[in-house]
């Protein structure tokens, strides 16, 4: 990520949380400004939870978990959660809302290298970072999955990266005549930051750079019932 986006992200919603709505709302979980619904949330989970087919055995990276919405409730189908954010308020309020015997959240940059940021003796065997690979480049995604590959040395992993910005279907999101005009003015203006949604990817640029690191990818719309213009990517080396 980049200096740009840590003060986006430290400067959404509301500076403090007060209720849980407040949690949803710092880290976009929202549909016209308001917590997405119970059961839609519980859904994002539920599709995490299969893709990456969790088990109380797992230790899982949260990558960028934001204020640990879905950290706190993974923890509870694996041993044990890293959660990475580079917001430190987001982290502070992680620990105080968000907290489980069984989760550690850093305060870091998840570009870092893995040993820097969890440990040099941990090896946990999913990764997963959600709605987040908009807000990084190309040659940042190398650079995490570099770090990735070389930290695990050849030990089986999965890396599930969900509700990313398609670029083949961002016209599902852009849909009325303002919103085309506003993605168009935003982009004269700091291109790829699509007022907030962040990067449209490619599904060939990600297969190409997961490629380039051995690794195999199964890239997929998501559900229509999360969303119309995203896509995911499950990652392994195995």
């Amino acid at each position: 990520m980049t200096k740009f986006w840590q003060t986006f992200w430290s400067n959404y919603g509301p500076e403090q949380a007060i209720t849980e709505d407040d949690l949803f709302k710092q880290v976009a979980q929202t549909v016209n400004k308001q917590p997405i619904p119970k059961e839609q949330f519980k859904l994002s989970l539920d599709y995490i939870w299969e893709k990456l087919q969790l088990s109380s055995e797992d230790r899982l990276v949260d990558l960028c978990c934001g204020n640990g919405l879905i950290s706190y409730e993974l923890a509870k189908h694996v041993g044990y959660v890293f959660g990475i954010d580079f917001v430190a308020r987001n982290i502070v309020i992680a620990k105080e809302w968000k907290a489980a015997k069984n989760i550690v959240y850093i305060l870091g940059d998840v570009t870092e290298p893995l040993e820097t940021l969890i440990g040099e003796n941990t090896f946990p065997n999913k990764y997963l970072m959600n709605g987040s690979l908009a807000y990084f480049e190309p040659s940042q995604f190398d650079t995490i999955l570099k770090n990735i590959v070389r930290y695990m040395n050849g030990r089986p992993f999965q890396f599930f990266l969900t509700a990313i910005p398609c670029f083949d279907l961002k016209w599902n999101f852009y849909n009325t005549p303002e919103r085309v005009a506003r993605h168009l003015e935003n982009e004269k203006k700091i291109k790829n930051t699509n007022d907030g949604l962040g990067r449209w990817w490619m599904s060939d640029e990600i297969d190409m750079i997961v490629s380039r690191q051995g690794l195999q990818v199964q890239i997929t719309n998501q559900p229509q019932q999360l969303s119309n213009f995203r896509m995911d990517a499950l990652i392994s080396n195995s």
